[in-house]
């Protein structure tokens, strides 16, 4: 009587050990905040603005992104980059980081080096000002380890070029050139949706105010130059942050049920999975450290310090000892993408800070 009723309580443990929590509502809301939308000319531009001189960026983007959607886990875009007569790029002795003092300086020394590289990537520079016209950018593509990331050293090179023709220039004109690429990648900086985006768009900008600050120093510029710090939505990165949970969400979703959960090499039953695993507690600990990183981008000025701070996550070896095991790895630093944007802004308050240091010396 005794074995039977030992083993009812081992059976009745077991079941009890196999219930999942109900997903928290909160990780829901959070997730809506980032949902892929149907359809976007300015994605299927980027995807094909690589593509040969005379053919169109869009049309090809339309069917790079056919390919994705029907080999979302074998498909490599690189391919379609590196194995297409498509549009070249600078060389790397031809552009330079233009955040370095020594890349400008070195290219208002050898102005005529540059100028015909400029007229050499015409069709490059055109379609970048094609791109940033686009009225919004929305990533169509799913988040997920095998998403492509488009190819944006198009643009980080297209906008070098420009800002390169600025520094030949030299004049007033080009300061205003500026100026309106500067509002162009602004635009770009609101609208992307991805990490990855955003930081390629916060560089480009960077580069651009780095430019402008040479400028207006060699132009002895003492009048406003109409460069406003961050907004609100420039800076926060909290539907970014939701992408990058929703991966999370999907990913520990997938090893559901999982027989292979302990090794690729090893089945084991799945009532011994859901007795280790549980992909609701995991996904529900994982909720508040990416609120709360989403949360800290959108802080003010005045509010956001440097100092990195941990949150604690709730865990349970007991319950769910493969899922603490996966909170447990190492997840990217977001708080150094806020920290990059704020130190940007901070850039654009320098601008403010030398024009009124000169205005003050030119009164004296």
């Amino acid at each position: 009587m005794k074995i039977f009723l030992v083993l009812g309580l081992l059976v009745t443990l077991a079941i009890s050990f196999q219930i999942d929590d109900e997903i928290d509502p909160a990780v829901l809301s959070f997730l809506e905040v980032s949902q892929s939308p149907k359809d976007n000319d300015a994605f299927y531009y980027l995807l094909g603005i690589f593509s040969a001189e005379g053919s169109s960026p869009e049309l090809v983007g339309r069917k790079i992104y056919k390919k994705i959607i029907k080999n979302s886990e074998s498909y490599y875009y690189e391919n379609d980059i590196l194995f297409t007569n498509g549009l070249p790029l600078p060389n790397e002795n031809d552009t330079c980081d233009l955040t370095i003092a020594q890349c400008i300086a070195s290219i208002h020394k050898n102005k005529q080096n540059y100028t015909d590289n400029i007229e050499e990537h015409a069709v490059l520079i055109s379609r970048y000002s094609r791109f940033m016209a686009y009225k919004e950018y929305k990533t169509l593509t799913q988040p997920s380890v095998y998403e492509p990331v488009p190819p944006y050293e198009f643009l980080v090179q297209a906008n070098r070029l420009l800002l390169i023709s600025a520094i030949i220039g030299g004049s007033i004109i080009d300061v205003d050139n500026i100026l309106t690429n500067i509002s162009s990648v602004r635009k770009r900086l609101i609208d992307a949706d991805t990490i990855i985006g955003k930081m390629i768009y916060l560089k480009m900008l960077e580069e651009n105010i780095d430019v402008l600050a040479f400028l207006q120093e060699h132009l002895k510029i003492l009048s406003s130059l109409n460069v406003v710090n961050l907004s609100d939505e420039e800076r926060s990165l909290y539907g970014q942050i939701s992408r990058e949970f929703r991966l999370v969400h999907d990913s520990f979703k997938s090893l559901a049920n999982s027989k292979d959960i302990l090794s690729p090499h090893v089945e084991v039953p799945l009532w011994v999975s859901r007795i280790i695993y549980k992909p609701n507690m995991t996904i529900n600990s994982q909720l508040l450290i990416y609120k709360k990183l989403a949360e800290r981008s959108e802080l003010n000025v005045n509010e956001f310090t440097n100092e990195d701070y941990t949150i604690l996550q709730s865990k349970s070896w007991l319950r769910n000892p493969i899922g603490t095991i996966l909170v447990d790895i190492a997840m990217p630093n977001y708080g150094e993408y806020s920290k990059r944007i704020f130190s940007v802004d901070e850039q654009i308050s320098e601008l403010k800070v030398f024009r009124r240091e000169n205005i003050t010396k030119q009164s004296r």
